[in-house]
């Protein structure tokens, strides 16, 4: 979902990409392999085998990029190398076959040695926890006190680490101050600046990078085959911003129809008719998820952004971004900022006062057209 009804954005245009949790499309556990992060994985690689082992990792970077997918890779290989009395990363390579028996215990949570805490679905309220719960947290330190089974390493991941409230931290703080031996801590973090300084100083911090167009191009091949819209391939990846994550969540939250609407209000602006601004505001008036309204205003928004990166140089002239910013010519940059900030004006306004998807459609193409 692009835009949730209960969030007031920010004026910042960054803001207009809607910061809401990607779908799970891509589940970590079962990942075998992983694009984009080859230098991260060489540098650990070569600290584990010279016997700089860290008790503590900290994996930061923006969502939906591959950070909990290399956390599991390094636990495979941690888990598999002491199960085959081989040296770490000596005797397997990162990459772990799906049918591996370490691969399996890992992905199903049956590993003895293998902990993952991540947030989870509340079902009375519909949606993910809010933050991770300090009784799980506290769970953390006996587990890794254990003697592991095959009398090497244990291996905790911690999802959303930086959802953690200050009480379920200092549990964690309390492990990196006398860390247990053959233990593995990751923590994985998509904002570094909620976890307390303490933290940081006793862990390594790795920053991941967002992933390269070629690397999203791969990728999109792989996991939406059946996407053959190049615009819509086009948007997904600029919504992505380098996470595929974001880029699957626009292809799967079936928007092609919000980006054509999308796109035909702001190609013909000023010459909207009333009749069309009329079919288009009964159109989402009469969606069942009241969040589509908000999605194409939102959408409407975000193309006018991206157009004026395209101007501005920050993106490439590709032929398929044309397809999605060739609008940008009709308008001088004043008139597009003033309808990107009138449009973030009047959204956040609806959602104050709590006004029907009706007023936040009409007002937004009646505000398109009369720029």
């Amino acid at each position: 979902m692009l835009f949730d009804e209960d969030e007031i954005p920010e004026d910042d245009p960054e803001d207009v990409r809607a910061e809401e949790e990607p779908l799970r499309l891509l589940d970590p556990a079962h990942q075998t392999q992983i694009i984009g992060h080859d230098k991260i994985e060489t540098d650990l690689a070569q600290s584990f085998q010279s016997g700089k082992i860290p008790h503590a990792l900290i994996f930061s970077g923006m969502k939906g990029i591959g950070k909990a997918t290399f956390a599991y890779r390094l636990a495979r290989s941690i888990l598999g190398a002491e199960e085959t009395s081989g040296a770490l990363f000596d005797a397997r390579p990162f990459d772990t076959s799906s049918d591996d028996p370490v691969f399996l215990k890992v992905a199903s949570g049956g590993h003895p040695d293998f902990k993952y805490l991540g947030l989870e679905f509340d079902d009375k309220k519909g949606k993910l926890e809010d933050s991770l719960k300090i009784d799980k947290i506290r769970d953390v330190a006996p587990f890794l006190h254990k003697t592991a089974s095959a009398g090497g390493w244990r291996v905790v991941i911690i999802d959303d680490a930086d959802s953690m409230n200050r009480n379920a931290q200092n549990a964690i703080l309390k492990i990196l101050e006398e860390p247990p031996k053959n233990a593995l801590l990751i923590m994985v973090t998509h904002r570094i600046g909620a976890l307390i300084p303490t933290i940081l100083s006793r862990s390594r911090v790795i920053e991941f990078s967002p992933l390269a167009e070629p690397q999203m191009d791969t990728l999109l091949s792989k996991y939406a085959p059946q996407s053959t819209a190049s615009a819509s391939l086009t948007l997904a990846k600029l919504w992505g911003d380098g996470s595929i994550g974001k880029a699957l969540e626009f292809l799967e939250g079936d928007n092609e129809e919000i980006l054509a609407d999308a796109l035909d209000v702001l190609n013909k602006t000023t010459q909207l008719s009333t009749s069309e601004i009329d079919t288009l505001t009964k159109k989402y008036a009469r969606l069942s998820d009241m969040s589509k309204a908000g999605q194409l205003v939102t959408l409407i928004q975000w193309l006018i952004y991206n157009a004026i990166k395209q101007e501005e140089g920050a993106l490439s002239h590709s032929s398929d971004t044309a397809k999605i910013t060739g609008f940008y010519a009709a308008k001088p940059l004043e008139q597009w900022l003033e309808i990107w900030e009138s449009l973030g004006i009047h959204k956040r306004k609806c959602i104050a006062s709590h006004l029907d998807r009706t007023v936040l459609i009409r007002g937004a193409l009646e505000k398109i057209k009369g720029l």
